[in-house]
């Protein structure tokens, strides 16, 4: 009876933990503006199959990443989450294919922690939404230490496991240039696995086989962008040159807050030697995929902050939530007869401390809805600077805060980086349902959260309540930034969350493009809805309700 129920809890808690994680990664990623890096590859994305293949953008949108989206908005539509499922697919693999993986490396009870973890990182839940590609190279780095132990134990004959693990390994790189590190750490355990079992040179042509073909097919598939590849190495942004201000911040977003970032700091290098001391079977699969991409960054040291140096190391952070899981149950096993009792103690804590480290961190229900702003930066790591209400606020947006009603509104003009943080800040204000007017940049392409404001008309259902044009949005934004900078961040400093606001710091004169666009686009509004109902310095707000004018 008592095996039933232990069966039965074990199963409940796995559900448990990827059913949590799944809805993490879907809950209103439709409805979520894009953000940032997700517009790089959008214009690749619209170029034909034999086109893409030949496209290396200056910001290292690799070519897998525009094929894919190609792929999905061919079958799905222009959708939001049509581009986004290049993360949301591999994403929820990684999810569900973790536990088995995991399972094999450290045994039962450590792997349920780590699927645990898993599920409520942030930063993996983040690039689970987000239209990049590096929870394909997860998932893919997850199935290549999952199938060389088995291609290796394969004795005499090659393994049929052998063609999938090379073509594995030489995926991950063109994938992304992230995954070198990751294949250079497995290719580095398989190598000395290899010489482990068979203690003769010998043993080492099938690993060698594998890796270097798997080399040969990185570069094969690197061949027509090798040029513009070349360029993206050489080229160092202007406002990336700077480096990560320490190791403290890439933990806090790797293990999803700063207590936890130093526990993880500390616990693998103990897992580390405790793994080898005791000569575990999986020792030398962790530590290659854990450090090999540590110890790959640490020597190339790419442009890029706190941001960057973690989602580079992104695919190594399953292998490090193993061996730190492994490690809490390691250590609550007093003696070996008590081996097997301390396991459910072990789950259970493993649990309380990821459920703590979920509750303090940003995908908390604590933490303030931002709503469709969630695939800003903001949603990997809170930054109370940008949360608190810029005092510039125009006031009709106050107005909308008072409103009990349901009320939805159309923000425009839609823009990618620093505008898109503003009108978070209004939005966490009002709180009311928000889409993003298209003045005919990218957005365009997209469908979803966005409207073509030529496409308002009075009298006629037009999707919301109010049209709020903010006249000279760069301007507004750069005031924000002011108010972020030297009002609200001075004297509230948090320990280590200085790279992430020198990352965020963007306070560069704006030109007057975009406001003189914005005026014409007023101009046309005003003459086919008349006046605004409401004007400031900052917007102006039309009515657009089907009872607002005959």
């Amino acid at each position: 009876m008592w095996h039933n129920l232990d069966t039965r809890l074990r199963a409940a808690l796995l559900i448990a933990a990827i059913a949590l994680g799944t809805f993490w990664r879907l809950d209103g990623v439709s409805d979520a503006f894009f953000y940032g890096d997700e517009y790089h590859s959008l214009a690749a994305a619209q170029l034909p199959y034999s086109e893409i293949v030949r496209v290396f953008d200056d910001r290292g949108s690799h070519v897998p990443l525009p094929l894919l989206q190609r792929f999905f908005t061919g079958l799905f539509g222009t959708s939001v989450f049509s581009y986004r499922m290049v993360g949301i697919v591999p994403g929820i693999l990684a999810l569900l294919v973790f536990y088995p993986v995991a399972r094999r490396l450290v045994g039962d009870a450590p792997a349920r922690i780590a699927t645990l973890a898993m599920a409520a990182s942030p930063l993996l839940v983040f690039y689970s939404r987000f239209a990049r590609s590096y929870s394909l190279v997860v998932l893919l780095g997850l199935l290549l230490v999952m199938l060389m132990p088995r291609v290796l134990s394969s004795g005499e004959r090659v393994s049929r496991l052998a063609l999938p693990a090379a073509l594995i390994a030489g995926a991950i790189p063109w994938i992304h240039l992230c995954g070198i590190g990751l294949v250079g750490g497995i290719g580095l355990a398989a190598l000395v696995r290899a010489w482990q079992i068979r203690r003769s040179p010998r043993g080492l042509g099938l690993p060698l086989a594998i890796f270097g073909g798997a080399a040969l097919l990185t570069l094969v598939l690197y061949l027509p962008v090798l040029d513009p590849l070349r360029d993206y190495i050489g080229k160092v942004p202007e406002e990336e040159q700077a480096r990560p201000l320490g190791v403290l911040g890439i933990a806090d977003l790797l293990a999803g807050g700063r207590v936890a970032g130093m526990v993880l700091l500390a616990a693998l290098p103990i897992a580390a030697i405790l793994l080898f001391a005791r000569k575990h079977p999986a020792a030398l699969w962790l530590s290659g995929a854990a450090f090999g991409p540590v110890l790959t960054l640490a020597a190339m040291r790419p442009h890029g902050m706190e941001y960057a140096y973690a989602r580079y190391l992104l695919p190594a952070l399953p292998f490090m939530l193993m061996m730190v899981a492994w490690l809490l149950v390691e250590a609550l096993r007093s003696n070996r007869r008590t081996a097997g009792a301390a396991e459910w103690p072990a789950v259970i804590l493993g649990a309380a401390l990821v459920a703590a480290n979920f509750m303090t961190g940003p995908l908390s229900p604590r933490i303030h809805d931002d709503g469709p702003y969630s695939a800003t930066y903001i949603s990997m790591k809170e930054l109370p600077a940008f949360d608190r209400p810029f005092p510039g606020t125009p006031a009709f947006y106050k107005t909308l805060a008072e409103q009990e009603a349901a009320v939805r509104i159309i923000v425009a003009p839609a823009r990618a980086h620093r505008t898109l943080l503003l009108y978070r800040n209004y939005y966490m204000q009002h709180g009311k349902r928000t889409v993003l007017g298209r003045l005919g940049s990218e957005e365009r392409i997209l469908d979803g959260p966005y409207i073509d404001l030529d496409g308002i008309r009075p009298g006629e259902e037009n999707g919301a309540d109010y049209l709020i044009l903010h006249m000279n949005v760069a301007w507004e934004a750069n005031d924000y930034w002011k108010f972020v900078y030297e009002d609200a961040w001075p004297g509230h400093e948090v320990a280590g969350d200085g790279g992430f606001m020198t990352r965020h710091d963007r306070r560069n004169p704006p030109g007057l493009e975009l406001k003189e666009r914005t005026a014409v686009i007023a101009a046309e509004i005003r003459d086919r809805l008349g006046p605004p109902i409401f004007e400031d310095d900052y917007i102006r707000v039309w009515d657009i309700r089907p009872s607002a004018r005959g």
